[in-house]
């Protein structure tokens, strides 16, 4: 009966306050889905509500998937795991050269934020390719990237089991939307210090360079708020989006804003791999929503573009737990060591930054703070 409320209930204005009475696991699971009290509750419910009925119709993108492109951001999105390294500011990283993608001069920036008190929480790199736009009209004067890290720290994992819906303050111009709690704050870490940088290396809104956002996981998760932030709230030029095996991050009104807002105007493609499981995270019986358009590769490497929010056909089809294997969830077939969340040479800080303003370049180590 429980379950039954909670697969009903508007979550927009759901708290464990307004559910007092409900089973332990399925009330903890509402503020946190840790793995066990995520099994719980799915065996209290039965199975995660199929998408097949419950979903809004779409049609596919209106911008052509080159799985060429996407290859390069996923390397792009590999690299943000390499950390603040040397060969970052020098774009010698495996995934930076494996791109393809050719770094201006002086333009690579990275840094952590603070977060569960861990120095190495979220980590951003961003900077400014030389060459032209992968979706520009025409000739340009080079584009921008920003890439999100995935989990990698223990403090990650608090922020991805923090599924609180949260409303979204007045300038994200999203009324009724809501989003995991953990995911934004991560971004509300970062956002400032984002914006800044991106303008310093010449990625500002009237450059004339788009904004390509990228990111893995969690950092998939990231990407997708600060692509919808970059562009609404902060009028930056953007790209496009490209998120790997990331969870679902918000309910049905922000997928619909997001949809309006970002995938009308520019590319948004969300890809999924075969039977990995963070891709039906948080469930949909939470009230959460995966937004468009999903490019499903399957354990050959073939893929396929996606019908609507959650097509049955794509990782949908692999709703059932008993159905996913975690081991498949670092390997995309897109980059060439197999593995999209590993990267050699990564060093975590030990110590308190330095004051913000100062680089800091030692021990492997290059961090912008």
């Amino acid at each position: 009966t429980e379950c039954a409320k909670l697969a009903s209930a508007d979550f927009a204005q759901l708290t464990v306050a307004q559910h007092p009475n409900m089973e332990l696991p399925v009330a903890a699971c509402v503020r946190r889905w840790r793995c066990a009290a995520m099994l719980l509750s799915f065996e209290c419910c039965g199975a995660i509500v199929a998408a097949a009925g419950a979903s809004m119709n779409s049609t596919p993108s209106q911008f052509v998937y080159r799985d060429d492109t996407a290859r390069r951001m996923a390397s792009l999105a590999q690299a943000a795991y390499c950390g603040p390294t040397a060969s970052m500011l020098n774009w010698t990283c495996q995934p930076c050269v494996e791109s393809g993608l050719a770094l201006e001069n002086g333009t690579w920036r990275g840094f952590h934020s603070k977060l569960h008190g861990d120095y190495d929480h979220t980590f951003v790199s961003l900077g400014r390719i030389a060459g032209p736009d992968p979706y520009s009209d025409g000739d340009s004067d080079g584009w921008c990237f920003l890439s999100v890290r995935g989990t990698e720290r223990l403090s990650n994992w608090e922020s991805d089991v923090d599924c609180l819906h949260v409303p979204l303050s007045l300038d994200w111009a999203c009324p009724g939307c809501t989003v995991a709690a953990g995911w934004l704050e991560d971004w509300l870490g970062v956002e400032d210090k984002v914006d800044f940088l991106l303008r310093e290396i010449g990625c500002g809104p009237s450059s004339g360079r788009r904004v390509y956002v990228v990111g893995h996981s969690m950092g998939g998760a990231v990407a997708t708020l600060a692509a919808y932030a970059l562009q609404v709230k902060h009028g930056f030029d953007l790209g496009g989006v490209y998120s790997f095996e990331g969870p679902r991050v918000g309910n049905w009104v922000f997928t619909e804003a997001f949809k309006e807002r970002v995938e009308a105007v520019r590319p948004v493609f969300r890809i999924t791999f075969d039977r990995d499981p963070i891709v039906h995270l948080p469930p949909q019986i939470w009230g959460f929503e995966h937004t468009r358009t999903e490019v499903f590769y399957n354990s050959s490497g073939g893929h396929r573009l996606c019908e609507g929010v959650e097509d049955p056909s794509c990782s949908a089809r692999y709703s059932e737990v008993w159905e996913w294997r975690f081991t498949e969830h670092c390997h995309v077939p897109l980059t060439p060591s197999g593995s999209i969340c590993e990267c050699n040479g990564w060093i975590p800080l030990s110590n308190k930054p330095p004051p913000i303003g100062q680089h800091t370049v030692g021990l492997g180590e290059a961090i912008v703070v």
